[in-house]
């Protein structure tokens, strides 16, 4: 394992490309920050035959958030970026809120000077997670998807600067999240995507001849009891298809007490473990009944208004203090953060970096309490709890690590397998997998969190051991 991204910050969302004469190249987005978010930027590094890498290139040179680059090698001879950017400093970068969000493009023929970033589509607004592969006729093409819709659009274009005005792609593919491109030499497009299948997030795949209808439709991790996300496709020259992904970084965790109140006062102390990427304390959600079932308070938390239900009280940035007349609130500087990806108690949430109570008043008594929190930045959460008063019971959850599955589809039917690096870091969002010349190493690039090597890592591996699933469709 090699880590690329050497300057010790937060840097996620690695993509993976390979050019013959020239090795492996990536891309990433990077905070300027090693343990919080703050404003990025897209970087590049390529590789030589020695698997030696480049000095990172700072390709968006930009005063904001710069998020989920797609990096691609076009054959008429040069490196292709697409990424989407908040250009409103100063917003947290996993808001859902953040309006001015809008993809850039950037080429460059030697990975080293690069053109002045410049949008791709300039009249049209909430665009994100672009991704890009080429046809047999050298013409580029891009699909993204448009948040204030919740649908994906297509793209083409000659020099990866100039775009066509994008056409929505049909139902129920349009639907669908987190697209990502790839294309063989037949002329055979294929999409892999986020979809729902009414109980979870599942991976999706559909076929193109014609980049307007869409065939085969299918869920392909049909084993997977989890959601997924950010799926990544590859193909190798023998036809085998490689689909990458992993488990969603923002599912929730829990942890339950039974706590013996006798000072009429409940007081949940929060604070970060300072692990790498958890340089912040997340709270989503406390849950607190007497065992007789004549008690029952939810508490929510985020910036503004939210329905989270008759049962919820939803406590904002506006009315977040503690004061005795309400009987509950935060001890200590909080901000709430409503952010797009995660469940409807996951997604919105109170965090600091500063140690901070949750106080609730409350009578004398034997009180069960469910604490609901997630990660911020790391997957593994880095929220440290503790309740005052005389615990009677605690469990808490196990932490797991993120996991990447993988499957692959050729001739002989579907197969699925898991990878992951040796050791207990996180290491997650990972990139397409690259299939080496030898037919059994590949190559695949991580975001990693680990005490003295945060940042991009980039793996060689063999084929694992793939175990046969059923999918749906062929």
């Amino acid at each position: 394992m090699k880590i690329i991204s050497t300057s010790g910050n937060i840097a996620l969302y690695p993509s993976l490309t390979f050019k013959e004469n020239r090795g492996l190249a990536c891309s990433w987005y990077e905070y300027a920050s090693p343990d919080k978010p703050a404003p990025s930027d897209i970087w590049f590094a390529r590789s030589d035959a020695h698997n030696h890498w480049t000095k990172p290139v700072n390709v968006s040179r930009g005063v904001s958030y710069n998020n989920g680059p797609c990096l691609h090698w076009c054959c008429s001879g040069f490196y292709l970026i697409a990424w989407h950017s908040w250009r409103n400093p100063g917003r947290e970068p996993f808001s859902a809120d953040g309006d001015i969000c809008n993809i850039w493009v950037s080429k460059s023929e030697d990975g080293f000077h690069w053109t002045e970033p410049s949008m791709a589509f300039p009249r049209l607004s909430n665009n994100e997670y672009a991704t890009l592969t080429e046809s047999v006729d050298q013409t580029l093409w891009m699909v993204f998807f448009q948040r204030s819709t919740r649908r994906l659009f297509i793209s083409s274009s000659k020099d990866g600067l100039m775009w066509k005005d994008p056409a929505e792609l049909p139902e129920p593919i349009s639907g669908g999240k987190f697209p990502d491109l790839a294309a063989d030499i037949e002329g055979t497009f294929y999409l892999a995507y986020i979809g729902n299948n009414g109980i979870r997030d599942v991976v999706r795949l559909a076929f193109s001849d014609d980049k307007r209808q869409w065939r085969d439709d299918r869920e392909v991790f049909g084993l997977v009891n989890v959601n997924l996300s950010k799926p990544r496709v590859s193909l190798t020259p023998s036809g085998s298809i490689w689909i990458a992904c992993q488990n969603n970084e923002w599912g929730s965790y829990n942890a339950e007490y039974v706590v013996n109140i006798t000072s009429r006062q409940m007081r949940i102390n929060l604070r970060a473990d300072k692990t790498p990427g958890n340089a912040l304390w997340v709270l989503n959600a406390v849950d607190i009944r007497d065992p007789a079932g004549t008690f029952h308070k939810l508490y929510t938390f985020g910036p503004r208004k939210e329905d989270m239900g008759e049962d919820a009280i939803h406590i904002t940035d506006d009315d977040c203090r503690y004061n005795s007349r309400k009987g509950f609130g935060f001890e200590g500087n909080v901000s709430g953060v409503i952010r797009e990806l995660g469940d409807r108690i996951t997604r919105s949430f109170f965090c600091s970096d500063e140690p901070g109570t949750f106080i609730v008043d409350l009578s004398d008594g034997t009180y069960a309490v469910k604490i609901y929190f997630s990660s911020h930045v790391a997957a593994r959460p880095g929220t440290v709890i503790n309740i005052e008063g005389d615990l009677v019971d605690c469990r808490k959850p196990l932490m797991r690590n993120e996991t990447c599955y993988i499957c692959c589809l050729d001739h002989q039917g579907p197969y699925f397998g898991e990878i992951s690096p040796d050791d207990d870091y996180d290491n997650n969002r990972p990139s397409k997998i690259l299939h080496g010349s030898d037919g059994l190493s590949k190559y695949i690039a991580w975001t990693r969190f680990a005490p003295g090597s945060t940042g991009i890592a980039v793996s060689r591996f063999e084929v694992p051991t793939l175990i046969t699933v059923p999918t749906k469709g062929k």
